[in-house]
This record gives C-alpha cells, sequence and structure tokens, in this order.
C-alpha cells in the first residue's frame, strides 16, 4: 500500500473519529491488513491478529499509546531503522515520536502513569 493511500486513511478515520484524532497504529495494521471480499487471511496475518486481540485485552490502556513502545511493538518487535510500520515508507521514528530524548521522556511518564493506576486500583481493592 503506497504512502497516500495510507495518509488517505489515516485522514479519513480521523474525520470520523469524534475527536478527530488519527487511528492508532494497533487501527490502522488492523484495517490495512484484513482481507477484501470475505478472502481468508494466511496464517501468519491471522496468526498476528490474535496476539494483537490478545495484548488489547490484557492491556487496553495502551492501545492509544503514542510511543515505540506500544502494542504493535510489541507484538511485530522494534520497528527497523528508517521505516515506522503504518505510516508508510519514508517516515522514520523522530518523525512520529520526536527526539530520542522526548521518547525517553514519554516512555517515562507511560510509566509513571502505569504505576499510579495499579496504586490507585490497590487503594481502591483496600476500600
Amino acid at each position: 500500500m503506497c504512502l497516500h493511500c495510507l495518509i488517505c486513511i489515516g485522514s479519513f478515520l480521523a474525520m470520523k473519529n469524534p475527536d478527530r484524532r488519527e487511528p492508532s497504529r494497533v487501527n490502522m495494521f488492523f484495517l490495512t491488513h484484513k482481507p477484501r471480499d470475505g478472502k481468508s487471511m494466511s496464517e501468519g496475518t491471522s496468526k498476528i491478529f490474535l496476539e494483537l486481540e490478545d495484548a488489547i485485552t490484557s492491556h487496553p490502556e495502551k492501545l492509544e499509546s503514542t510511543n515505540q513502545d506500544d502494542i504493535l511493538s510489541q507484538v511485530l518487535g522494534k520497528d527497523q531503522p528508517g521505516c515506522v510500520r503504518t505510516y508508510g515508507r519514508g517516515v522514520i521514528a523522530s518523525d512520529s515520536w520526536g527526539p530520542k530524548s522526548q521518547v525517553e521522556m514519554e516512555r517515562l511518564i507511560e510509566e509513571v502513569k502505569e504505576n499510579t493506576q495499579a496504586e490507585i486500583h490497590n487503594i481502591q481493592q483496600k476500600m
């Protein structure tokens, strides 16, 4: 699929979304890898779909994650240098997530959010 098509799909879905946000990388992966016209999926693709769905069920808060350690990266592995999955050719990590220092800061923020949510959950259980 060409970069132009990916941009069009992302823009179209962002318009359909009430808050006008672009779809997550996982949603873009589902949209761009789902077979058309009722054709069956390859065994590898269906395995990836199942792994992604399992990861979403166990960590729904990471679905909208905007850092390099999102669900898609956890299932498919790290993106190759010079390429970010679901964004097409020519898009690099710093284009999507900012410079490396910013990426590290966002990773720390995500970690603090997760720890805080766990603490809140523990406190609620004690009540």
